[in-house]
């Protein structure tokens, strides 16, 4: 089941990733003012160049492979004077890297050679210098956590270049921003869609069971058929109790869930189930012997100890979950708890749920990122402040995106008290950030807390003015 310190996590795992791609996307709108800069040449202009470049590339290229044909015996082989200095310095590099001239290695060194002398370094050096302004002024212009001015006397071009990838560069993140945050409610939704595929998984293993007693007969010349206590499993009551639910069977046909294809379940049965020592003494036993708590109980085994640990099962969850290894404990707990209600024969199964209030939930995890989101800049110059010794942008990626979602939530959200929002995002840095993290987060954030305490920048009310 889904809790407040889970949903603080997985928005965290959002923002963070969020981030990650807005990094992505700011090294391609950086790549992308080159472009800009060759659109305003004249395709004439544009095809001379690249024909003066080709040439230079291919008189550069000859001249390495002169050197090379020698194969070191002439180490005073003097370069053709015709060669630009880049050239000469790029062929001169490609030689150096030459140890037994066989004909793989001076085949590579020469694609090495004419990668290296694809860049422009032929254009003007004027060119070059208005790329290198536009590209500092978008670098300034996109770093939220300052505030820039276009300098009066910038050239035209380079303030079009800059503005052109600023709007390519917040389109792109504001488009992300979105996604991110419906990945991250899909994300939970999910797991309640998991948490049934494995209960139906349970169902599909027990009949298993009797189908693979089935094959095994068939295959024999002599039928020696097993007692039907010895296929209890197919007859499991809390597995039947599941199967016969009405409840269950409604919220498997609005989630779309069905039944294991057997290139999953006969693996499993075969190499996880049937080998195991529980299983054949749950098996052999007498039925008279096995009571409905040893039913129980073994059905909890199959479920946390067999099945969930299984490798085919671990692999087909992970292919669809990118979370699989946190999310793994969430599911377990919601299955042991549904076990644990079919209390007797007669009970019946209550369905988890994925929280105790998931509106409630979603509504509170939304909102989070949406703060988070929406405040980084601000928050990020915050702690920059109060870390006297410290330059905000050398924090840890993680430990930053800890602490301003801990910001955003004491800000925001005035039912929830201050050292709660603290303890539940230093729990958190222990799990995801450093050993150093902990005590590092709970100082800076303590002391920018008191701060905006004093300055009355922190409004709670109701339970929020707990443990203030």
């Amino acid at each position: 089941m889904l809790n407040r310190r889970i949903l603080r996590a997985k928005t965290m795992q959002s923002v963070f990733g969020a981030l990650q791609v807005r990094n992505a996307t700011l090294e391609l709108a950086t790549d992308s003012i080159a472009k800009h800069f060759s659109k305003d040449l004249h395709l004439e202009q544009a095809q001379k160049k690249t024909a003066i470049r080709e040439a230079k590339i291919q008189q550069a290229l000859l001249a390495f492979d002169a050197v090379a044909a020698l194969k070191g015996t002439d180490p005073f082989y003097e370069l053709p004077d015709s060669l630009d200095l880049f050239a000469k310095d790029q062929v001169g590099i490609a030689i150096l890297r030459l140890q037994d001239f066989s004909k793989l290695e001076i085949v590579r060194t020469r694609r090495e050679l004419e990668a290296a002398l694809q860049v422009d370094e032929f254009d003007h050096e004027g060119e070059a210098a208005l790329l290198k302004q536009a590209q500092d002024l978008f670098l300034q212009l996109a770093d939220e956590s300052t505030t820039f001015a276009v300098p009066e006397r910038t050239s035209p071009r380079v303030r079009n270049a800059a503005i052109e990838a600023l709007n390519y560069l917040q389109k792109n993140f504001a488009r992300d921003i979105q996604q991110a945050r419906r990945d991250l409610i899909n994300e939970c939704e999910e797991l309640y869609v998991h948490y049934l595929t494995f209960l139906r998984l349970l169902i599909d293993v027990s009949k298993f069971a009797t189908q693979d007693e089935e094959e095994r007969q068939a295959r024999l010349i002599k039928p020696t058929p097993q007692e039907q206590y010895q296929l209890k499993i197919a007859t499991n009551p809390i597995i039947l109790k599941i199967e016969e639910s009405i409840a269950f069977q409604e919220a498997c046909i609005r989630q779309g869930v069905t039944s294991f294809d057997l290139s999953v379940i006969r693996p499993l049965f075969a190499e996880t189930v049937m080998p195991d020592q529980e299983y054949q003494q749950y098996s052999h036993a007498f039925s008279d012997e096995t009571d409905f708590e040893a039913h129980k109980a073994f059905v909890r085994y199959l479920a946390t100890k067999l099945i969930l640990k299984a490798e085919v099962i671990d692999g087909w969850f992970e292919d669809r979950d990118l979370y699989w290894a946190e999310n793994r404990e969430i599911l377990k707990s919601m299955v042991v708890k549904t076990i644990k209600t079919i209390t007797g024969p007669d009970a019946e199964v209550t369905l988890s749920t994925l929280s105790a209030d998931w509106e409630d939930d979603k509504d509170f995890t939304m909102k989070l990122y949406d703060h988070t989101m929406a405040e980084y800049p601000a928050y990020f110059k915050l702690l920059g402040a109060q870390s006297d010794n410290w330059d905000a942008s050398r924090f840890s990626h993680t430990d930053l995106v800890i602490m301003v979602m801990c910001l955003a939530e004491i800000m925001n959200f005035s039912q929830v008290p201050v050292r709660v929002s603290i303890n539940e995002y230093l729990e958190i840095a222990k799990q995801y950030s450093t050993p150093q993290s902990h005590p590092f987060i709970n100082a800076l954030i303590d002391g920018l807390v008191q701060s905006l305490q004093a300055e009355g920048k922190i409004k709670k009310t109701g339970r929020g003015l707990i443990l203030q």
